[in-house]
């Protein structure tokens, strides 16, 4: 851990004994990955072993599927004047509150020895790994995505924006001309007057950080064909 570093809260080291009875811990899975659209490509990051997490609420996040998707790009291209912004949210899954905290094994050969130093990690190894009490959601929490979705949804309904009952991962604003689709952490913005986008950006400001891609070569990882966008202005 690196001086002046601030932390998150999320992961909390403790000792085996306070594992809560009837409550089995996880384990950490490490994940590289390359995502070309982010500020920082190459990527590592700890997740948690989701399928070992007991857990039986509602995970269910209401994202928009394939079929949708064709038939949203499609209005963007036949709506005289409409445009269309992706706009990519970082870190989406992370930091909510979990409403019951969740725990995972480490293994000590993942740790440097600035960060044992720093938390006193001699004394809570056990068989080479410690324990860890999760506050916060992590990616592979299989409650992680209905936590964050129903934080936006809280959030973009104090700005005037509401889900399509009929149609999952379909947005629309209560007066302006501005829907958007919701894909994971992907929103595909499709506008006509560049301050209702602007609006909807705003919003999302409030509380996340995000990457705004005005050229739209490529939403959710694939080709739009959208950012021929060009010959609408």
């Amino acid at each position: 851990m690196s001086p002046g570093t601030t932390g998150t809260d999320t992961l909390q080291f403790i000792h085996s004994s306070q594992l809560p009875a009837g409550k089995k811990a996880t384990h950490v899975r490490v994940r590289a990955d390359f995502r070309k659209l982010k500020k920082d490509p190459y990527r590592v990051r700890w997740t948690v072993r989701g399928d070992l997490v007991d857990y039986n609420g509602n995970t269910s996040t209401l994202t928009l599927d394939l079929t949708a998707s064709i038939l949203f790009n499609s209005s963007v291209i036949l709506t005289e004047g409409a445009r269309f912004i992706a706009v990519d949210v970082s870190d989406f899954y992370l930091e909510s509150e979990l409403e019951e905290k969740e725990y995972m094994w480490i293994p000590v050969h993942l740790l440097d020895a600035e960060t044992c130093a720093a938390y006193n990690l001699d004394e809570l190894i056990i068989n080479g790994r410690v324990l860890t009490e999760i506050n916060k959601g992590m990616y592979g929490l299989p409650q992680a995505g209905r936590l964050v979705y129903n934080n936006l949804v809280l959030n973009l309904d104090q700005n005037g924006y509401r889900p399509c009952k009929q149609t999952h991962g379909l947005w629309r604003h209560e007066s302006s001309p501005v829907t958007f689709t919701l894909v994971v952490d992907n929103f595909g913005i499709k506008y006509v007057r560049e301050e209702h986008a602007k609006h909807l950006i705003a919003a999302l400001l409030e509380d996340y950080c995000i990457i705004e891609d005005w050229t739209v070569c490529l939403y959710c990882g694939f080709a739009t064909g959208l950012g021929l966008q060009e010959r609408y202005r």
